[in-house]
C-alpha cells in the first residue's frame, strides 16, 4: 500500500532523477552551442581567414565538399537534438504539485493514519475509491494525477469532479448476453471459472437473483 509519505519519498526520488537529467542537459546543451558557433562562422566567412594553406586545398579538392562537411555538422547537431529532447515533454521537467499552496499547508490531524485499502487502477467503481484519493491510485491513474495542472485543485470538489469525469466513464459495463455467453474454458478449474464468472456479474447493468446467476453460471460449465 501507498500511504503519504512512501509518495513524498517518491517524488523526491523522481526530483533527483529528473535534476540529474536536466544537468546532462545542460551539458549536452553546450555541446550544441559549441557546434552551432562552429557552424555560423563558418557560414559568415570567417572561417575562410583562419584557414591554413592546406585547409583550403583540402576544401577545394572533391574528396571533402564543403556541403558535405556542413551537412555533416548539420547531422550531428540534429542527432544531437532527437537524442536528448525527442522523448521528453515540452513543459517543464521538474513535477509540480497539482494542488494550490492553500491547500499544501494544511496539516494532518495529529496521530492521524492513512488508511490500508486496496490502489486503484482504474478498474471497479470510482466512488468507492474517491475518499482516500491519493493513497489509492496506481498505475494509469496515478500517472493522470501527477499530471494534473500544477496550482489546480484549491478544493475537494475540483478534484472530485475531474477524477469522476476521467474514470466514471470507463468503468466497464457487462451486458446479460455476455454472461450468457461466458463459459468454463478447457482446462479451466471449475473454481476459477466461477471466481471469473463472478467477477464479470459484479458489473452487470442488469439486476440478476441469485438463482438466476446460479442457473447462467452452470450452464457455462462443461
Amino acid at each position: 500500500m501507498v500511504n503519504a509519505t512512501e509518495l513524498d519519498e517518491k517524488f523526491a526520488m523522481m526530483e533527483q532523477t529528473i535534476e540529474a537529467l536536466k544537468k546532462s542537459i545542460d551539458n549536452k546543451n553546450l555541446q550544441i552551442a559549441e557546434l552551432m558557433s562552429k557552424l555560423d562562422l563558418y557560414n559568415s566567412g570567417e572561417s575562410h581567414h583562419i584557414l591554413t594553406a592546406q585547409e583550403k586545398v583540402d576544401i577545394d579538392s572533391p574528396s571533402k565538399p564543403v556541403d558535405s562537411q556542413i551537412q555533416q555538422l548539420q547531422d550531428m547537431i540534429t542527432n544531437t537534438i532527437k537524442a536528448q529532447y525527442g522523448s521528453l515533454p515540452q513543459s517543464s521537467l521538474g513535477y509540480s504539485k497539482s494542488y494550490s499552496k492553500r491547500i499544501e499547508g494544511l496539516l494532518m490531524p495529529i496521530g492521524y493514519q492513512p488508511p490500508k485499502l486496496q490502489q486503484f487502477d482504474g478498474r471497479g467503481n470510482p466512488r468507492q475509491h474517491i475518499a482516500h484519493f491519493v493513497e489509492t491510485y496506481s498505475k494509469n491513474v496515478f500517472d493522470w494525477y501527477t499530471d494534473l495542472e500544477p496550482k489546480s485543485i484549491d478544493c475537494w470538489e475540483q478534484l472530485e469532479n475531474q477524477f469522476l469525469n476521467r474514470f466514471y466513464s470507463i468503468r466497464r459495463k457487462v451486458s446479460m448476453m455476455e454472461l450468457t455467453n461466458t463459459k468454463q474454458s478447457k482446462d479451466e478449474p471449475v473454481v476459477d471459472y466461477i471466481n471469473r464468472w463472478r467477477m464479470l456479474s459484479l458489473d452487470c447493468k442488469d439486476q440478476l437473483s441469485e438463482i438466476s446467476a446460479v442457473e447462467i453460471c452452470i450452464q457455462g460449465m462443461h
